[in-house]
């Protein structure tokens, strides 16, 4: 179901531990003139003893990620939408919403855990997928 419920819970709390705010938004609302983007973690194939060895040199991953995407698009964006609910990929994306005063909307893209991005429902119903980022 999309990975650790536990990580997803740590996020929730951290943004209520920390005060902040998230707007929660119908998709009617989201701003026309600005990107709509989504963000998440993908997990790995790899034992956790290797994925626990690597270290991370990134202070804060999934806003660093955010900054980056936003900086090679050139281009404001203007809500998140979570790919799934499952396990902490609903929670990151209301993280980054907090931290940067952008909304969520109302939803998510795959309505299940996503097994393979081909699975998502903008793919399904002919829209088309942008550039990705991958920070490690």
């Amino acid at each position: 179901m999309g990975g650790s419920p536990e990580t997803g819970l740590k996020i929730l709390k951290e943004i209520i531990d920390r005060e902040e705010y998230v707007e929660v938004i119908d998709i009617g609302e989201a701003p026309r003139d600005k990107l709509i983007v989504t963000m998440y973690f993908i997990g790995s194939m790899a034992s956790k003893e290797k994925v626990t060895s690597i270290k991370n040199t990134i202070n804060d991953p999934i806003i660093y990620a955010f900054e980056k995407y936003s900086e090679f698009l050139g281009e404001e964006i203007g809500a998140l939408i979570p790919v799934e609910l499952g396990g902490p990929n609903t929670p990151i994306v209301m993280k980054i919403a907090s931290r940067l005063n952008l909304p969520v909307i109302d939803g998510d893209l795959a309505g299940r855990a996503v097994l393979e991005l081909h699975q998502c429902s903008v793919l399904v119903f002919g829209g088309k997928l942008s550039r990705s980022i991958i920070v490690k």
